[in-house]
């Protein structure tokens, strides 16, 4: 769900792991990507919980990196535990975790697509939709992965810049049906 703080989302990891436990292995499989249900389809719910608990550490795009060897190579679930182990392990050993966060902009680009550093090197987002970067106009909420790496610029209001391209997971219109629903707001603040 890419609507949703940081905060929230670290609430929710252990009310999903529960979840999880009650779901049935059907259930579960079908929680994964097309092409890795065939290759997870002999696992136990055990295995499957498990796989799915290390999976969704993992930003998208590499997600999808993954995904694709993985179906690419037939890789066994033995396989596929083992890498996310070692990469969820690697990514937390650099201190690398996945940042939810927003970023507004007038042009209507495509979920899956990436923004990328404006003519200054940088882009923009806050990790707060109530505290939205920028000021009202015309456009879209995009909800983005960044990493812990991305600068904090503001931390009252969760700022981050990032001199790197950041994936859009989710988007939704800047109109009254949205900030009604989901309660999204600009920064009341001094830009400079």
């Amino acid at each position: 769900m890419p609507f949703q703080s940081n905060e929230s989302l670290k609430s929710e990891e252990s009310v999903e792991e529960a979840s999880l436990q009650e779901n049935s292995k059907d259930e579960i499989l079908e929680m994964f990507p097309l092409g890795l249900m065939d290759l997870l389809e002999d696992c136990s719910l055990d295995e499957l919980v498990r796989i799915k608990k290390q999976f969704d550490n993992l930003p998208s795009d590499l997600k999808t990196f993954w995904e694709d060897r993985w179906v690419r190579e037939k890789a066994k679930p033995e396989i596929i535990f083992s890498d996310l182990e070692e990469i969820n392990k690697h990514r937390s050993k650099e201190g690398f975790e996945k940042v939810a966060g927003y970023h507004v902009s007038n042009k209507n680009l495509k979920e899956g697509s990436y923004l990328y550093p404006d003519q200054n090197g940088e882009i923009f987002y806050g990790e707060n939709i109530k505290n939205l970067y920028g000021k009202y106009a015309q456009g879209w909420i995009y909800a983005v992965e960044g990493t812990s790496e991305d600068k904090v610029i503001n931390e009252d209001f969760g700022w981050r810049t990032t001199k790197g391209k950041l994936m859009i997971v989710g988007k939704v219109p800047l109109n009254e049906d949205t900030q009604k629903q989901l309660g999204w707001n600009f920064a009341e603040c001094e830009y400079h």
